[in-house]
Formats: C-alpha cells, structure tokens, sequence
C-alpha cells in the first residue's frame, strides 16, 4: 500500500504544473504555430523520456515501486499524447514565444539539422540529468555540511 501511495504521488507531481496553469486566450493561429513547433521537435518522445527519466530515479530512491513501471509509463505515454496535454504545451510555448517566432523556430526545426538536434534531445536530456546526479552525488558531503551549519537548533 506505501508503494502504491507513493506512486500516486509521484503521478500527482507530474500533474501539477498543468492544473497550476492560468487559463489564457491566445489567436488560433498563435496556438496552431506553437501545435507545430512543438510536432517538429516530437515533444511526445521528450516528454516520455523524461517521466521515464525521472520514474527511474524515483525507482532508484524507491525500489518498491518497480512492479509499477510499466502501468505508470503507459498512463504518462497517454496523458502526453492527448489533446488536453498538446493544448496545455501549446499554450506554454505560446505565452512565451511570439507567433512569428515559433514559425521561425519551426522552419529550423524542419531542416534535416533541426530534425537532428530535435532528436537528440531526449537522450541530451537524460545524460543532462545524469551529469547532474553524479554532480550530486560527488559533492554531496559539501551541501550536508553547509545544511548542517543552518540547521535550526531545537
């Protein structure tokens, strides 16, 4: 039971950020171009790669949860392809990016470099994360001794 609560609450933490979200109204096509831009960098397989990069450091920290891996990868793999999700990236991008320049990015994205890039991006990403971890991990007795020095007296 711990682990399935757990596992709800890791599925909640990836949730959240798009409940968060502030309803906005955006032109049609500033929203179509971000649909686009977004297609052109294939943000289903990076966003699948990275519930499954950070589910595996989950299992990592967790190794109860591993007879949930696959249930948990199959309903993310859902929730990203749905139209609810592409509207919801669509309109990240859109607040951020201008319409001319999500066309501009796109027509990048287009070319056979810009597929390359694109592509690598979520095993960029995953030793990104990687790099990071072991960043961490080597300089972790640094940070507990700093965290021990604030530590509240009680």
């Amino acid at each position: 039971m711990r682990h399935i609560v757990f596992a709800l609450g890791f599925v909640l933490a990836l949730a959240t950020p798009a409940a968060a979200q502030q309803a906005r109204t955006f032109a049609p096509s500033h929203l179509e171009a971000a649909r686009e831009y977004l297609e052109t960098l294939h943000i289903q397989k990076v966003a699948a790669a990275a519930v499954e990069m950070s589910l595996e450091e989950q299992i990592r920290a967790n190794p109860g949860m591993e007879p949930y891996r696959a249930v948990m990868m199959e309903w993310a793999r859902e929730i990203f392809a749905s139209a609810e999700a592409k509207t919801a990236f669509a309109e990240v991008y859109a607040e951020a990016i201008t319409e001319a320049d999500l066309r501009a990015l796109t027509a990048f994205f287009r070319t056979p470099l810009g597929q390359r890039v694109a592509l690598i991006q979520p095993k960029m990403a995953e030793r990104g994360a990687e790099v990071g971890r072991k960043l961490a991990e080597a300089h972790q007795a640094d940070l507990i001794a700093r965290l021990e020095r604030v530590k509240p007296t009680p």
